[in-house]
């Protein structure tokens, strides 16, 4: 299994780009004597093939392999979001259901918006989240990011998407691919949550660096803070 498809090529703003980064390559070899002895345990794993799956979902199979090596049986662990390749995975399972956040979600439906003031803000909030959130602690090392190009902007299709239960608030994914200045051309998707207050319509925008990827390469542009602050390179262009 490898740990994800290409992530800087220039291919990869595309949407073929995209899932390729998303959906990593398995593979996996049946023995005779396990087809032979678990027939239908094989077949669902044949059938799993065409289905929604996680890295979770591995780590279930492997406690089931284990289990069905010592007792015939498959495992009875639980944790109500892996499933094993064993079992039968429901075809129409969602992303929800198996515990992927909107960011990484491949199944979700898209609908393109027009590059206009609205989605012009939201990029130049995110940009703003970069400089005065994650690179507060040494904004002294790094340049001030600035909004280049918008790609794409994209609203994602709600009903397929895990809210919380908010009593005053509705909320709404959007899923972006910008471009920025002062850090080599950094080129970025995100997504982010907007809120609106139910009672006087009133908007703000949520950004979660969980829900970030720098899609083209920064090479040696953060060396200044690789060795404090190794998870903040794909930010920062070093400017001392």
């Amino acid at each position: 299994m490898s740990d994800h498809g290409p992530r800087f090529t220039y291919s990869r703003k595309s949407l073929s780009g995209l899932l390729k980064e998303r959906n990593p390559f398995l593979s996996v070899f049946a023995p005779e004597i396990f087809i032979n002895r678990y027939p239908n345990e094989y077949e669902n794993l044949i059938s799993n093939t065409k289905k929604l799956l996680t890295p979770m979902d591995i780590y279930r199979t492997w406690l089931d392999l284990i289990s069905l090596e010592k007792s015939g049986k498959k495992s009875l662990h639980n944790d109500g979001r892996s499933l094993s390749l064993f079992s039968e995975i429901p075809m129409k399972r969602s992303c929800a259901e198996a515990g992927i956040d909107p960011h990484f979600c491949t199944c979700l439906k898209r609908t393109k918006l027009q590059i206009n003031d609205t989605t012009k803000n939201i990029a130049n909030q995110f940009v703003n989240f970069i400089n005065e959130n994650l690179l507060k602690d040494i904004k002294h090392k790094c340049a001030k990011l600035e909004t280049s190009k918008i790609y794409e902007a994209f609203i994602l299709e709600a009903d397929l998407i895990k809210h919380q239960k908010f009593v005053d608030f509705i909320t709404q994914k959007y899923f972006f691919q910008i471009e920025t200045k002062n850090n080599n051309g950094g080129q970025f998707e995100f997504t982010v949550t907007e809120e609106i207050h139910k009672n006087d319509g009133t908007k703000k925008y949520i950004f979660d660096k969980r829900y970030i990827s720098r899609i083209n390469k920064y090479g040696r542009a953060a060396d200044c803070i690789q060795k404090d602050f190794p998870s903040l390179r794909e930010f920062c262009h070093c400017v001392v």
